[in-house]
């Protein structure tokens, strides 16, 4: 929620310059002033920000699967950015839509193996991943160990008396 709080008072903080900047008559000096005011109050508010989520365990454990996310599916994340530009090339260029070159024809056939592999294999390989490091911090958490079942304590009778 602060990181979408910044981004919406980044942006009306934006509009406001504009405006601002119109109400003085597009003066250089006044745009100049409002863009440091605006720079150093978003970034004093940023880091107070950063400074408050940094002790917050749910930040944390957040940040951690990311990471590992990050760390482990690199090749995923490029292959999508290539297979998206290569779709973005074949879907503006008319000449290749139109014409039937060999060339045209093996770009397009590669294009969609690569697009196969993709969601088939790299997707559901980035969910295992994912998983699999789930399963490995519950495996290394103490909480199973150090807690005891209700269902195994013995039963002791307790007095109860009729005076409060």
């Amino acid at each position: 929620m602060n990181g979408i709080n910044m981004v919406v008072a980044a942006m009306l903080g934006v509009i406001m310059i504009a405006r601002l900047y119109a109400m003085y008559q597009r003066s250089r000096n006044m745009l100049i002033f409002l863009v440091i005011i605006f720079l150093a109050v978003n970034i004093a508010c940023g880091v107070l920000a950063v400074m408050t989520l940094k002790d917050s365990a749910g930040g944390s454990t957040i940040g951690d699967c990311f990471r590992v996310l990050i760390k482990s599916h690199v090749l995923y994340f490029a292959s999508f950015v290539c297979v998206s530009c290569l779709q973005l090339v074949g879907d503006l260029s008319p000449g290749l839509t139109s014409s039937y070159f060999v060339g045209v024809e093996t770009f397009y056939g590669v294009l969609q193996i690569i697009f196969s592999v993709q969601m088939f294999v790299l997707g559901p390989r980035l969910i295992f991943s994912i998983r699999e490091y789930h399963a490995k911090l519950v495996a290394n958490s103490d909480a199973d160990i150090s807690m005891t079942s209700i269902v195994f304590q013995e039963r002791v009778h307790v007095p109860t008396s009729s005076v409060v």
